[in-house]
């Protein structure tokens, strides 16, 4: 279930054409979020590696997404 101002956000995408389709914008929602997590538990088990417990590491986390695009070569 959607909070208002988010659907509002995805309909205002889907209007202004930044996605070809609200199911292209959640395929590419999906896919960062997909990232986030792969990127999450590399992290956990490099720090149970060192010996700190799941406890620790998710206590002292902080989660931040980061969008990124690749550059063109002429810029």
């Amino acid at each position: 279930m959607l909070e208002p101002s988010m659907l509002a956000f995805i309909e205002q995408c889907a209007q202004t054409r930044r996605f070809r389709s609200v199911d292209a914008f959640f395929d590419s929602a999906l896919n960062v979020f997909r990232r986030h997590v792969e990127a999450l538990d590399t992290y956990i088990q490099h720090e149970q590696a060192k010996g700190h417990s799941l406890e620790e590491i998710v206590s002292s986390t902080q989660c931040e997404i980061v969008v990124t695009r690749q550059l063109d070569a002429a810029e």
